[in-house]
């Protein structure tokens, strides 16, 4: 019953938190929320959009939706 609740919290994480941000750094482009400042913008832009897009192809609300680990990682 535990790891179901985790999973639960998890979700309602999911939800509140990354899923609009990372569909929001999508839909404008703006990277800013989701790229970690200390990187001071040394980092490829084009390489970052794709790593955002995979994101949030992972986060999406429907499973079959979603895309194979495989797909992700290749």
């Amino acid at each position: 019953m535990q790891m179901q609740l985790a999973l639960t919290k998890s979700e309602a994480w999911l939800d509140l938190q990354a899923r609009p941000v990372i569909v929001d750094a999508v839909e404008t482009g703006d990277l800013d929320a989701v790229v970690d400042p200390r990187l001071e913008g040394a980092y490829n832009r084009g390489q970052m959009i794709v790593m955002v897009e995979a994101a949030a192809a992972c986060v999406r609300h429907s499973a079959p939706k979603r895309p194979r680990m495989v797909q992700v990682i290749d």
